[in-house]
């Protein structure tokens, strides 16, 4: 029972592609092919009612889903969205709530057939005194 430790070394980065290893199973690629795709977490811009929002797309293993050539299930990660004002001091998403982010639509499967994109934006607009503000995605084993 459980999830196969199949990788041994999370923090490395076997191919050498710039992508650990931890988050290349959570994403659904291999860890030891750097010619493996998909997508990748990536700031976005999103305009919503006229306003500007600083966003985050990023993959995730669809709940449910036990892959074929890989065998995790979206319970073996949580996927943890932060944010900050200074790239410093990081605070974890409260999810709902003053200061949640914002999810953009509905998850969008990918091809893969295993993973979904999901978006989520800040609550404020870019030009919301007190000015910067970041995301960033932890991904972490259960």
């Amino acid at each position: 029972p459980g999830q196969p430790n199949l990788i041994r070394d999370s923090s490395a980065d076997p191919d050498n592609d710039g992508v650990k290893s931890l988050a290349e199973a959570a994403i659904n690629t291999n860890p030891t092919n750097a010619a493996s795709a998909g997508p990748l977490p990536a700031p976005t811009t999103i305009t919503d009612g006229g306003q500007t929002y600083l966003g985050l797309s990023y993959p995730r293993i669809r709940t449910g889903v036990l892959p074929t050539p890989v065998p995790y299930a979206a319970e073996a990660y949580s996927y943890v969205l932060e944010t900050s004002p200074d790239l410093t001091t990081w605070t974890p998403d409260p999810g709902t709530g003053v200061g949640a982010l914002v999810q953009v639509g509905t998850p969008t499967a990918n091809p893969d057939g295993v993973t979904e994109t999901v978006t989520v934006r800040l609550p404020a607009p870019v030009t919301t005194p007190p000015g910067r503000h970041y995301i960033r995605l932890r991904i972490n084993r259960r």
